[in-house]
């Protein structure tokens, strides 16, 4: 694996990797980020690539439901292999693993699109890897019927064992991030305000609330960045409830791209 330099590393689920956008950052990005990541995962993932992350200047952990309640180990029955081979160069970063498959980067005109065949015609160069998901709005266009179906897959069932072990695995990322000298920030991802007002929304939010508010006893020097309830974002920058657009994730990542340059400032 090549060395490249990178400042910051963003790692979490398919809310990093659709709503950070490393071009949005005056420093060096790259988005560790798996569709429905865990931080047993995240500390797995931190580790194949510790020789770039030991070195960069902040982790931007996502705090959220996702990676405190998923046992994304045994969703992949324990098959991790597709995560290790990852090219973090950040110049060819506008790649992710939305639908965990190998992703074709049609590089036409300078131009990196996705496209759903590979045209044998065009030059393409098939890699894996982390990056970021340029997403449409989609929202505007959701049915009731779409929204009820959305809300309905989100799991408020929380396995003791497991957010155990995912609250353990995040304890130790700490640590060694600690010992590295590298910033650990927390990042709770804004979501669309239709999000807040559904029980089960509201039923992962105080979830989260509750572990949030553990750590940060234990931890009360914790640095987070709260960005889950804005409440001036159009329905243009989501694509779904919980998804940034394009859009969303070009301004969100403006804004936070502000707050980290600060903390990890702070924190050395």
């Amino acid at each position: 694996m090549e060395s490249h330099p990178v400042d910051v590393f963003f790692v979490g689920s398919s809310h990093i990797y659709a709503g950070i956008d490393p071009s949005a950052f005056p420093m060096r990005v790259v988005n560790l980020a798996e569709s429905g990541l865990n931080y047993q995962v995240a500390e797995v993932l931190i580790d194949r690539y510790w020789e770039h992350v030991s070195k960069a200047q902040a982790v931007v952990i996502e705090f959220d439901a996702v990676p405190l309640y998923k046992d994304t180990i045994a969703f992949r029955e324990g098959d991790l292999s597709d995560l290790w081979d990852w090219d973090l160069s950040p110049s060819v970063l506008s790649l992710s693993v939305w639908q965990r498959s190998i992703a074709y980067i049609d590089c036409e005109a300078g131009m990196r699109r996705f496209p759903p065949i590979h045209h044998p015609a065009r030059p393409a160069k098939k890699i894996i890897g982390p990056g970021f998901e340029p997403s449409p709005s989609t929202l505007n266009g959701s049915s009731t019927g779409a929204k009820t179906a959305f809300f309905q897959s989100l799991g408020t069932k929380f396995s003791p064992e497991i957010v155990q072990r995912n609250i353990q695995a995040l304890g130790k990322i700490r640590e060694r991030l600690k010992e590295a000298n590298v910033v650990l920030i927390l990042f709770r991802p804004p979501f669309h305000q239709d999000y807040w007002s559904n029980v089960a929304g509201r039923d992962r939010a105080a979830f989260t609330d509750r572990e949030l508010s553990d750590l940060m006893q234990n931890s009360p020097d914790e640095k987070v960045i709260d960005f889950r309830t804005l409440s001036n974002l159009p329905d243009a920058f989501f694509s779904d409830f919980t998804h940034l657009s394009n859009a969303g994730a070009a301004a969100v990542s403006k804004q936070v791209a502000e707050q980290v340059a600060v903390m990890s400032i702070q924190g050395n």
